[in-house]
C-alpha cells in the first residue's frame, strides 16, 4: 500500500482537548445560569459535536446559544493558552511523514482560532 495523504483530528488526536471543551463548556452555561453538562451525559451524547448543536440539543434558545458559545469559546481559548504544551512525539511523527513526502492535514470542528492556538 502506497500511502499519499493522512489527515488528523485535532481534538483528542493531535491535542488531548476535550476535556477543555467540556470544562470551557460548562463555565459558560455556569456563568448563565444553566445546569452543567454531567460527565456521563458528556460522554455518552454530547462529546465530539459542535457546541451550537450541544445547546440546541439542550433546548436553549438561539439567543443563549449564541452568548453561550461566545462566553465558551473565550474560556476555550485561556484554557489552552493555560495548559497546551508542545509534544515533540507527534512533531517527529509529521516530520518523518514528511520526509516520506505524505502529505497531511488537520482537520476540526473547532473554531479557527482556537485551532490555531493549539
Amino acid at each position: 500500500m502506497n500511502i499519499k495523504f493522512i489527515m488528523f483530528d485535532l481534538d483528542g488526536v493531535l491535542v488531548d482537548a476535550c476535556d477543555w471543551h467540556y470544562e470551557a463548556l460548562n463555565k459558560a452555561l455556569e456563568k448563565f445560569k444553566v445546569k452543567p453538562i454531567s460527565t456521563e451525559d458528556h460522554v455518552s451524547t454530547y462529546n465530539g459535536l459542535p457546541t451550537k448543536v450541544k445547546l440546541k440539543m439542550m433546548g436553549l434558545n438561539d439567543a443563549d446559544i449564541d452568548k453561550i458559545n461566545i462566553a465558551k469559546q473565550k474560556y476555550t481559548l485561556e484554557i489552552i493558552k493555560n495548559r497546551a504544551c508542545i509534544m515533540n512525539e507527534k512533531i517527529k511523527l509529521h516530520e518523518f511523514l514528511k520526509n516520506c513526502n505524505i502529505k497531511i492535514a488537520c482537520v476540526t470542528n473547532s473554531i479557527e482560532e482556537t485551532a490555531k492556538e493549539m
